[in-house]
C-alpha cells in the first residue's frame, strides 16, 4: 500500500491535472471528451442552460475545441455514452451499465405496479419504433414523486431508470427513447460477473473516488445518487480498494483527514503536482466532478463555493447561475453571465473577485471569446 504526503497546494495541482484542467493535460476533439470519460465515469447532467448544461461546461473547460454535437454523437450516434442515474441524473459510458444495477433493480418493483402499461410501450416501441411523450395515450396528470407529470412522461422516465429503454435524441429538454435492447449489446446489458467480486457499495465508492480523484471519509454531496453509504460501509470499501490497489492513501498538510486517489505511481505523482507555471483562465461548471466535494475543495484552497440556483434570490450572497473562475492553480473569483438564448451574444452581468486584485473583462476576453464561439456552435 502506498501512502503519500502532499502540501494542501500539492493536491490541488495534483487534482487539476488529473482534471485536465491545465495547459500541460488540455485535451482536443471527440476522443478528449471519451479519455475524460475513461478517467472520470460520470459526468452529472443538469438541464438548466444559461451558457450551456453543465455537462456542456465541464468540457468545454477541458476540451480545446468542444462543442455539444460532440457529445451528441457520442450519446446518440455510436452510444458509446448513456444518460443515466448515477450521482444524480448523469451522462456515464456505457461500458458501465451493469455497474448501476442497483439502482435499476430498485425501479423494477415501480415497473410491476404499471406492468400493463408497461408492456403496452415496449410492444407500441416494438411496432413504430422510437416514441416520445406524446406518442403515447396516457395524457392525465400524476404525481411522480417530485412534481406532478403526464403520465406518460412519468411511465417513460419510470422505464428509463429502470434501463427497459433509453434516450436516442434530445431536442432542448424533449427526449426520443428506444428500447435499451435495440442500442446496447446484450453483452453490456448483462454485465460480466467475473468483472469484479466487488460488492456494489465498494464499486459505487470506487467510482466517486474515481470521477473526483481524490476523496476523503466524511459525508459528502460526492456520494449523492445513493442512499446508505455510511461511514463504516466507506471505511469497508475504502479497505477492500486499498487491499485490492486500486487506490492509495494521502496525507495532507494541514489536515487531518486520510484522504484515497486511484492507484497511481510515485513518478507520476511526483509530476502531476508540480507547480503549475501557466495563468490560464478557466470557468468552472456548478457541478463539476472537481467540486463535487465542495467542503474538501474549501480545505485545500480557503475557495467557498455554494450554486445558488435553488437558493431564494433574496438569500443569495452572488447570483442565480455563478461560475467560479480559475487562473493557473487558484480560484481567483466568480462570474455570471445573462442567458445566452436571449440576445445570442455573451453578455457579463458580474465579477466577483476573492483576491486584492481586481479581475477585469480584459482578464478574461480570451475564454469568453472562446465561449461564445462555442455556444454559437450549438453548445
Amino acid at each position: 500500500m502506498a501512502t503519500y504526503k502532499l502540501s494542501k497546494q500539492e493536491a490541488m495541482n495534483y487534482l487539476l491535472r488529473y482534471h485536465h484542467l491545465t495547459e500541460d493535460t488540455k485535451l482536443s476533439g471527440t476522443q478528449g471528451i471519451l479519455d475524460y470519460f475513461t478517467k472520470v465515469r460520470t459526468i452529472q447532467f443538469d438541464p438548466l442552460n444559461v451558457v450551456g448544461r453543465n455537462p456542456d461546461i465541464v468540457l468545454f473547460s477541458r476540451v480545446a475545441d468542444y462543442s455539444r454535437p460532440m457529445l451528441d454523437s457520442l450519446l446518440y450516434d455510436d452510444f458509446t455514452l448513456l444518460d443515466h442515474w448515477d450521482k444524480n441524473m448523469s451522462i456515464i459510458l456505457t461500458e458501465d451499465f451493469h455497474k448501476l444495477a442497483w439502482f435499476r433493480e430498485k425501479r423494477e418493483l415501480l415497473i410491476e405496479e404499471h406492468q400493463e402499461k408497461v408492456d403496452f410501450i415496449v410492444q407500441f416501441i416494438q411496432k413504430n419504433g422510437p416514441i416520445t411523450s406524446s406518442d403515447l395515450p396516457f395524457t392525465s396528470k400524476v404525481n411522480a414523486g417530485f412534481g406532478t407529470l403526464v403520465e406518460s412522461t412519468a411511465l417513460l422516465e419510470l422505464m428509463m431508470h429502470a434501463g427497459i429503454i433509453v434516450v436516442v435524441k434530445k431536442i432542448g429538454n424533449r427526449k426520443q427513447y428506444d428500447l435499451a435492447s435495440h442500442k446496447i449489446p446484450l453483452e453490456v446489458l448483462q454485465g460480466d460477473a467475473d468483472l469484479s467480486v466487488r460488492s456494489s457499495e465498494t464499486e459505487y465508492v470506487f467510482r466517486r473516488i474515481q470521477a473526483t480523484g481524490l476523496i476523503w471519509n466524511r459525508p459528502s454531496d460526492a456520494f449523492l445518487g445513493r442512499g446508505g453509504i455510511i461511514k463504516s460501509i466507506r471505511e469497508a470499501a475504502f479497505l477492500e480498494l486499498v487491499e485490492s490497489k486500486l487506490i492509495d492513501t494521502v496525507e495532507i498538510e494541514g489536515s487531518s483527514a486520510i484522504f484515497y486517489l486511484p492507484a497511481i505511481d510515485s513518478e507520476k505523482l511526483a509530476a502531476m503536482t508540480q507547480p503549475i507555471l501557466t495563468s490560464t483562465i478557466r470557468f468552472i461548471a456548478p457541478l463539476d466532478n472537481m467540486l463535487w466535494d465542495r467542503k474538501l475543495i474549501f480545505e485545500l484552497t480557503g475557495f467557498e463555493y455554494k450554486w445558488e440556483v435553488y437558493t431564494p434570490q433574496a438569500s443569495r450572497m452572488f447570483g442565480y447561475y455563478v461560475l467560479p473562475i480559475l487562473c493557473g492553480d487558484t480560484f481567483i473569483g466568480r462570474i455570471e453571465f445573462d442567458h445566452f438564448s436571449k440576445t445570442k451574444t455573451l453578455e457579463l452581468k458580474n465579477i466577483w473577485s476573492e483576491t486584492n486584485i481586481p479581475i477585469t473583462a480584459d482578464m478574461l476576453s480570451e475564454e469568453i471569446e472562446r465561449l461564445e464561439l462555442s455556444l454559437k456552435m450549438g453548445m
